[in-house]
């Protein structure tokens, strides 16, 4: 019986001790901060977007395949084919154009048409794009066509 008590108390300080190195290594790990350093020129070139979502006010459904292309100074021009609440919209694709502007951080905003206004993030060094509409519950991601 007495095997057993030590047995259990030698169990418990092996794994007390374990769990103390344990904390001690993931405290004194150091957490970098994220080195982010984009600008304009991060988005630059074509991406396809899915862009999906429900206007608030009608409740519409919105579902659109888009090629948006970055001039990597500020510009950006799409082509666009859009089917909303069901119907696709007369004309196939159509063309926008506005104005982007990319944070230091990889966030953005950019407008479209005067009146489609967009926040966004970027990642994957400027490989993809995710954003939402101001206003609405539309939401888009995309990635850029090699």
């Amino acid at each position: 019986m007495g095997n057993k008590g030590m047995s259990k108390t030698c169990w418990l300080m092996t794994i007390g001790l374990v769990l103390v190195a344990a904390t001690s290594a993931i405290a004194q790990t150091k957490i970098e901060p994220l080195n982010l350093d984009c600008s304009n020129r991060t988005l630059s070139g074509d991406y396809g977007v899915l862009i999906e979502g429900t206007f608030l006010a009608n409740g519409w459904t919105l579902r659109t395949a888009s090629m948006m292309h970055f001039d990597g100074k500020g510009k950006v021009t799409t082509s666009d084919y859009v089917v909303l609440n069901g119907t696709p919209l007369p004309g196939d694709w159509s063309s926008k154009s506005g104005t982007y502007l990319v944070n230091r951080n990889c966030t953005g905003t950019f407008m479209l048409e005067g009146v489609i206004n967009t926040h966004f993030t970027i990642s994957n060094t400027g490989k993809e794009i995710r954003g939402v509409t101001d206003g609405d519950a539309i939401t888009f991601s995309g990635s850029r066509v090699p």
